[in-house]
């Protein structure tokens, strides 16, 4: 079963503070004309930003209900949502790079990088 392991770091001073809900997603990109296709979630609840913000927050998701295969691209995506609506808003911090995962040069450990949408 693949696996993807990583740590989520906030780049900013500009914080939400109190707690948040993180929603870290393993997307398929591979069809260029196409939208992505979520192959694995992990919803995270109750995060502390604050800790979030010194020490990161750790995470595995593996992926239990799909194939991955090799000529696919797959990369890491990550929300947090501190506003509770589960979308992407004001004020929420979400990754703005691609990370990818599964293929030979790809990393075993991420450490996604997020950053404030105003």
């Amino acid at each position: 079963m693949p696996t993807v392991r990583g740590s989520i770091r906030i780049s900013g001073d500009d914080v939400c503070g109190g707690s948040a809900t993180a929603y870290v997603r393993v997307l398929d990109v591979s069809l260029a004309d196409a939208p992505s296709v979520t192959v694995g979630e992990l919803v995270l609840t109750n995060v502390s930003i604050d800790e979030v913000v010194r020490h990161g927050l750790e995470f595995s998701l593996w992926i239990d209900n799909v194939e991955v295969k090799e000529r696919n691209r797959y990369v890491v995506s990550v929300l947090i949502d501190c506003d509770g609506d589960a979308d992407m808003g004001t004020g929420d911090y979400y990754s703005k790079q691609a990370y990818p995962v599964f293929a030979d040069s790809s990393p075993d450990y991420v450490v996604v990088e997020t950053s404030r949408l105003d």
